[in-house]
């Protein structure tokens, strides 16, 4: 996939001319001081879908640092304006980890957000070992995976992984799945499990 930079709105041509000649393009506003790319202008997907340059702009809004789960900060996501899908994303080879640096993105944030875990996802010490449950609380809360989702836009969480999870756990993936139709019945309809190396995808969808 051909990149480009598109330092504003007024430097979109860079992304509409790549689109039209390979139909699929990766966009970013610059190049950080680490290495990485930084966003674009929260309009520019909206932008190119309405002048025809893109029919779908599909958006990172909030990046994890390779973590299979996390809690937003403050400043997060950044959703572009006009947004109709958001997908709360979560690794399933999280479960059964301590929740620490090494396995999620701000932990202490995350702590928070599911400091009603149930009980079997601590320890003797009080330290949390991530469950199903807390998957599912994490992508459901208002300060998480929920958070800044306009009234107006579905939402599709996506469960990603799911042949890394535990073969003596069960359905873990089905279980989780279940737990997020389960808490947010009035906003989700369906969950996407899937597995990009395994060529897994199957949808959870809520009952009736």
């Amino acid at each position: 996939m051909p990149t480009v930079l598109v330092p504003s709105l007024d430097d979109r041509a860079f992304a509409t001319d790549e689109l039209e000649r390979n139909g699929v393009v990766f966009a970013a506003r610059e190049v950080g001081a680490d290495g990485k790319y930084l966003g674009v202008d929260p309009e520019l997907p909206r932008v190119l879908v309405k002048d025809g340059a893109a029919d779908v702009a599909v958006v990172e809004a909030d990046g994890a640092r390779q973590r299979s789960l996390k809690a937003p900060a403050e400043h997060e996501p950044v959703l572009p304006s006009g947004v109709h899908v958001v997908c709360p994303m979560a690794g399933l080879d999280v479960l059964g980890r301590k929740i620490t640096e090494a396995s999620v993105h701000r932990p202490e944030l995350l702590r928070t957000l599911v400091a009603d875990a149930p009980a079997e996802g601590r320890s003797g010490s009080g330290e949390l070992t991530v469950t199903p449950e807390i998957v599912a609380a994490a992508l459901t809360s208002p300060h998480g995976g929920f958070k800044g989702i306009p009234a107006e836009a579905s939402v599709c969480p996506i469960l990603n992984k799911a042949s890394l999870t535990d073969p003596d756990a069960g359905d873990p993936a089905l279980q989780t799945a279940l737990l997020i139709l389960e808490a947010r019945p009035e906003r989700i309809e369906r969950v996407l499990v899937t597995d990009i190396w395994a060529r897994l995808l199957f949808r959870v969808e809520r009952p009736g």
